[in-house]
């Protein structure tokens, strides 16, 4: 009974977590993707200088998101674990 209780409780936050997770890994790859056209010297040139600033402010963008999907994803992490200390204590009364 205690499984299923800290799954059923737990269920809301387990999602969120595999959300930003998802989100997460995504996120990343989006900003390999920009690091690594902004490590080629062709980058730099002016004809993709309209590139270069595209890809800086997605860079600048990613990186916000990917900090606010982290902290949230251990806030989540630590509710979860709350949650199911809660659990166990309830159960061992």
């Amino acid at each position: 009974h205690i499984r299923q209780e800290k799954a059923k409780r737990g269920k809301p936050l387990q999602q969120k977590i595999e959300r930003a997770e998802q989100e997460i890994a995504a996120l990343s790859a989006a900003q390999t993707a920009c690091e690594a056209f902004l490590a080629q010297e062709s980058a730099y040139s002016e004809e993709n200088k309209p590139k270069l600033q595209e890809t800086l402010a997605q860079l600048t963008e990613t990186k916000v998101k990917l900090t606010q999907l982290e902290e949230n994803w251990l806030q989540w992490q630590e509710e979860l674990e709350q949650i199911q200390v809660d659990v166990e204590a309830e159960f061992s009364q």
